[in-house]
């Protein structure tokens, strides 16, 4: 595969198809029990049969009906490729039902690994895998599972899936750690597209990457790096939004600053009462509290 393929913008449609049917997947482990990697193909491949253009809305009994599985294995199923970042999971608002879009990174990616030569010894039913540089920062459960390890000698070796500069490697690393398992091949697309780190960091924010971990969907993002999603915003709108948003920061700050000056003034002028004070002296008492608490602007 070709360094331009690696990095794919527009994948043709028969090359999607032809990485889908190379792809192979390990089990996964969800809290509500396995999935096989027969299952996880099967259900990828109803999902993408699905999408017309928009994200694929087939609920899970749809699913679950056209695959003769049930409704609680494609729930499984759903998770797992949710997890591993080979589909994204959408819901516009709460009344709106969620849909599901494949991510062709991730897959061509898979699909890819999937074809190379197995080192595995004759005879052995575990696959050997190169040794894994540590990605500073990741969680250990990204390096620790063994069906990870594949992802982590793409996201730490090839040459052309590595972001240039330290700039650009500390926002693949970040990414990373949110759970973005394809982040440096990402990353890359998007720097090959003439993305900035800052639209990629307001389009981590728009995706839901400001809340906790476990409540974004990293596979959007994916999407709209490598353009398999138009995106949402262009650079001019990723400038003003951070630029709102660092004015937002900046009020809330001091909103926050000021409510403590004004505590310090009222804890003042209460530590004084009922003795025999004059106000020069309370004046004196909260400038000094002030400048302790480094507030010394609201003298």
């Amino acid at each position: 595969m070709s360094h331009q393929q690696d990095l794919f913008t527009d994948l043709p449609r028969g090359e999607q198809l032809a990485a889908l049917r190379k792809l192979k997947l390990d089990s996964y482990q969800c809290s509500s029990g396995k999935v096989s990697g027969a299952v996880q193909k099967a259900i990828l491949k109803v999902i993408d049969d699905h999408d017309s253009g928009r994200g694929c809305f087939a609920s899970q009994d749809t699913i679950a009906d056209e695959t003769g599985y049930g409704v609680s294995t494609v729930r499984r199923a759903i998770t797992a490729l949710v997890a591993q970042d080979l589909i994204t999971k959408e819901r516009p608002n709460h009344w709106s039902p969620n849909h599901h879009r494949v991510n062709w990174t991730e897959v061509t990616r898979l699909a890819s690994d999937s074809c190379e030569p197995s080192t595995a010894h004759s005879g052995s039913t575990e696959s050997s895998h190169v040794p894994v540089r540590e990605f500073t920062g990741a969680g250990p459960s990204v390096h620790s599972e063994r069906r990870n390890a594949h992802r982590n000698e793409n996201l730490n070796a090839p040459p052309i899936a590595q972001a240039e500069t330290p700039q650009w490697e500390a926002v693949a690393k970040e990414l990373f750690n949110w759970g973005l398992k394809s982040a440096s091949v990402a990353v890359a697309s998007a720097r090959l597209r003439g993305l900035s780190i800052d639209h990629v960091r307001e389009l981590w924010h728009e995706c839901g990457g400001s809340r906790e971990p476990n409540r974004w969907e990293p596979g959007q993002l994916a999407n709209w790096l490598t353009g398999a999603n138009p995106l949402p915003f262009d650079a001019d709108e990723a400038t003003q939004r951070q630029q709102k948003r660092r004015r937002n920061t900046q009020a809330a700050s001091d909103a926050e600053d000021a409510a403590k000056a004004e505590q310090i003034r009222r804890q003042a002028r209460f530590d004084a009462r009922g003795r025999d004070v004059t106000e020069e002296a309370i004046q004196t008492v909260t400038i000094k509290r002030l400048q302790r608490a480094g507030l010394e602007r609201f003298c």
